[in-house]
């Protein structure tokens, strides 16, 4: 080493991560360069970097692979299944859906086979969450027609939830319950409550923003134990496993 000049490492660790360098780039979550490098979708130069914590110069030439441009822009639509206790992942999720829509979690039974990465989950928001003491389906979407059918001020796609509930349940009871929840319901379809077995009701609404559904249990002298929901217009939430999420179908519409 000549006088003056500074040993290699040390030259090394002072430039930026790779990882810092993708960011900047790309403007992704500093999970999903990690995630891309890992893969080996990240070159510096032409060459194919796969090992986390490595660092390259800033004029380096740093290329993507385009893969992922397309799974990062590409319409998409994904179902979500809640699970209990999950209302603080999906409360958030709207920021940052690969919080609560883990690639691994991806359940390919129902949507086809496609799989997307982290990548392909950049850019979706929640536009139909629930309460959060509910479980069962919401939607993330960055399809702008979906979310303005699912976001509008005036509900017009109905919900469906399947309410486990304590107390007495009676078509008196039952009756009652569904003359207090049309206020506020527009069109004469909805709301719909019936029964489904000893303490689980089906109901059908618009709206359950404002826990509707809730407060008309507790008007009538049910206590809600759990509310469930299982369909938003045409698609429903079907066998997906708590936690699990699933795309759309292409035979599928809200």
């Amino acid at each position: 080493m000549r006088a003056g000049e500074r040993p290699r490492e040390l030259l090394s660790a002072e430039l930026p991560r790779l990882s810092s360098l993708v960011r900047q780039i790309t403007h992704c979550s500093r999970r999903e360069a990690d995630e891309w490098i890992e893969n080996g979708w990240v070159a510096v130069n032409g060459v194919t970097v796969n090992r986390l914590g490595a660092r390259a110069s800033p004029q380096a030439t740093i290329t993507i692979d385009e893969s992922l441009r397309w799974q990062r822009n590409r319409p998409v639509t994904v179902v979500h299944h809640r699970p209990v206790g999950g209302a603080q992942t999906a409360s958030t999720a709207g920021r940052d859906p690969v919080s609560a829509l883990q690639p691994d979690r991806q359940w390919r039974s129902e949507g086809g086979t496609t799989r997307l990465s982290a990548a392909g989950l950049h850019g979706l928001s929640c536009v139909a969450d629930l309460a959060e003491d509910e479980v069962g389906m919401t939607v993330f979407t960055r399809e702008p027609g979906v979310a303005r059918l699912l976001l509008g001020r005036a509900p017009r796609v109905e919900k469906e939830y399947h309410v486990r509930v304590e107390g007495e349940l009676s078509a008196e009871r039952i009756e009652f319950l569904q003359r207090t929840l049309l206020p506020g319901q527009p069109g004469s379809t909805v709301p719909r409550v019936s029964f489904l077995q000893e303490d689980l009701l089906r109901v059908v609404v618009r709206d359950n923003s404002q826990r509707q559904i809730q407060l008309g249990c507790a008007q009538v002298g049910l206590r809600v134990i759990e509310a469930r929901r299982v369909r938003i217009g045409g698609v429903a939430l079907g066998k997906v496993p708590a936690g699990c999420w699933r795309f759309l179908r292409a035979d599928e519409r809200f």
